[in-house]
């Protein structure tokens, strides 16, 4: 559940199915699995599911080495499931990511991209409490554009992509 007037957290926008690979698996397991689920890179993770590492076409065209742990990119880049979604879009943009594994107390629970960012600005607005202005963002305008309120006074709600 979303909080009513605060910028979502990870949790609200990640994805929680995330397909991941160890550093022992061989390259081509892991240039397997980027090619089935169609996406930019794998965490990889050790034996108690710590990210130690990220893997994508780039790492696989630039070694030759044989396992996944030869060619990965380390260290990964985590966020924790509890930082604002506003952190995540810092980071994709700062880092130039394409996504990030998603951590709970060091341990990988999902993945958050780009793409899942643009999609939940799509399907959420703020919406003014006390005139129903609404307006798109992952915080809430400072002041309604409509009546002056302040931010505190908007819940985030769904809606129709492009409304």
């Amino acid at each position: 559940m979303i909080s009513s007037h605060t910028a979502p957290r990870v949790w609200d926008v990640m994805s929680r199915d995330v397909i991941s690979v160890g550093p022992d698996d061989p390259r081509s397991e892991a240039a397997e699995e980027l090619r089935l689920h169609h996406v930019a890179n794998l965490p990889v993770v050790n034996e108690h599911m710590e990210v130690v590492g990220t893997i994508g076409p780039a790492d696989l065209r630039r070694s030759r080495g044989r396992t996944v742990a030869q060619v990965m990119t380390r260290p990964a880049s985590t966020i924790d499931e509890e930082s604002p979604v506003t952190d995540a879009a810092d980071l994709l943009l700062r880092r130039r990511l394409t996504s990030v594994p998603v951590v709970s107390h060091g341990k990988l629970v999902g993945r958050i991209s780009r793409t899942g960012l643009v999609t939940f600005l799509c399907r959420h607005m703020w919406v003014c409490s006390s005139c129903g202005a609404s307006q798109r963002g992952l915080t809430p305008p400072e002041f309604c554009p409509g009546c002056g309120g302040p931010a505190a006074g908007f819940q985030l709600e769904d809606s129709s992509p492009g409304l």
